[in-house]
């Protein structure tokens, strides 16, 4: 397959040209090359919602700490800045999606059902009056303190009258803050499971381990049939 030479530097319609004012820094393209992984820069996403709700989620799961469960909570605020406040402040949500693009929701499930996995923010989990009786219990305000890309604070009123306050700095999943490999591993097995069966799931696993091997990526495709 051939194509353009100068398909960066081109004068009409290379890359640079197209694409960036001046100055252009051509040396930028190959810099670290082979060395530096833009991959190792990528997150893991351990919650099933937005990324954007995962500190607070975090903040629930650390929070759970203090309580037996659940029903020692008596109302739970959500501090966060304006954007989260747009993007994520449905408090009512409809559907699956909405679910997933709500912080109360996301909290409150979190809360109610221990985990922040794909099952909470579906059926039967959506609809369970439990949840949705917690849910209603969870606020979400804006904080004008929390400017940028500061993440949320989750505050806990318990019925003794005792409160918690957590903030998740760097969430989970986040380059500074991996995910731990057997968990990745458990999300994949709990999402793969859902269309292959226990074993080919455990041989897609194995084979993706070992993606580096000859005639593997021909396995990974046929086991994804």
């Amino acid at each position: 397959m051939t194509g353009p030479g100068q398909v960066f530097e081109a004068d009409w319609g290379g890359l640079f040209n197209t694409w960036s004012s001046e100055p252009v820094f051509p040396d930028k393209l190959v810099e670290g090359l082979g060395k530096t992984f833009g991959l190792m820069r990528s997150g893991i996403k351990p919650h099933a919602s937005c990324r954007g709700a995962h500190s607070a989620t975090d903040s629930a799961i650390t929070l759970l700490r203090h309580v037996e469960d659940h029903t020692d909570i008596e109302r739970v605020r959500i501090r966060c800045n304006r954007h989260n406040i747009r993007t994520l402040g449905n408090r009512k949500p409809a559907t699956r999606l909405a679910a997933q693009m709500s912080m109360p929701y996301a909290v409150a499930a979190t809360f109610v059902f221990g985990n922040s996995s794909l099952e909470v923010f579906e059926e039967p989990a959506f609809s369970d009056p439990t949840l949705n009786e917690f849910l209603s219990r969870t606020e979400i305000e804006e904080d004008e303190a929390l400017v940028g890309e500061t993440p949320p604070v989750v505050e806990i009123s318990l019925k003794s009258g005792e409160t918690y306050t957590e903030q998740t700095i760097i969430a989970l999943g986040d380059p500074e803050n991996p995910v731990p490999p057997a968990d990745v591993e458990a999300k994949f097995m709990g999402l793969a499971t859902r269309s292959l069966d226990r074993t080919a799931a455990e041989h897609l696993r194995d084979a993706v381990f070992c993606v580096d091997k000859e005639d593997t990526v021909p396995l990974i495709l046929d086991l994804m049939k």
